[in-house]
């Protein structure tokens, strides 16, 4: 059996990591600055670490910013193809109005805490949905100066729709897996992410 730490085979060599998971190409080695060549080498170091045992010594911070390179431009690819898939017809942050409210009906200020953003944003965004029949806005019955939006059954038969087409368009991506896999992949990914997510912050869960 070969050592682990023996720094033979095509991953293990520099050149052949970088090209094809790092830089896409050669015209992004040519775009390539010597900060981020240096960066690049960074991870490398990393992969060679946790993979062969060679090239110890990194950081605890920098073990963790190598494993997370990329993470929010994969995420952020992620979410877009997603809600291309959903067909929505209605804008990102009117869905993620929508999808908040899947739950339970919530106050602005509570809507405003689980979509990230500021109240008076989410107001105009209420009303729009309000013109459209999506939700519907009403005094809190515990707190009559309060006001409650929910969904209207037009609202929840759009985002079940939206949602249905996301699985399956998840299910079409996945193609060469059973059902069964799939569904342990999306799972494990949806468990990974909420773990960071509530690490990141607590008092939103």
């Amino acid at each position: 059996m070969r050592d682990r730490a023996e720094p033979t085979g095509r991953l293990l060599t520099w050149a052949n990591l970088r090209r094809p998971v790092f830089t896409g190409g050669r015209a992004n080695r040519l775009r390539m600055g010597a900060a981020d060549e240096a960066r690049e080498r960074q991870i490398y170091t990393f992969h060679m670490h946790v993979t062969t045992g060679v090239g110890g010594g990194l950081s605890d911070e920098q073990r963790i910013e190598s494993a997370a390179h990329g993470l929010l431009r994969d995420l952020g690819r992620l979410t877009r193809a997603l809600f291309r898939a959903g067909e929505f017809g209605l804008t990102r942050s009117e869905v993620s109005v929508l999808d908040a409210l899947a739950d339970a009906p919530l106050r602005v200020t509570e809507l405003a805490a689980r979509t990230g953003m500021v109240q008076p944003r989410v107001t105009v965004l209420l009303q729009k949905l309000e013109d459209r029949e999506l939700v519907t806005r009403r005094r809190c019955a515990t707190d009559r100066r309060a006001v409650e939006t929910s969904l209207t059954p037009a609202g929840r038969r759009l985002l079940d729709q939206g949602r249905q087409r996301m699985a399956a368009a998840l299910l079409s991506a996945l193609h060469t897996t059973t059902v069964d896999d799939c569904e342990r992949a999306v799972c494990a990914a949806r468990e990974s992410v909420a773990t960071l997510a509530e690490a990141m912050e607590p008092e939103a869960t």
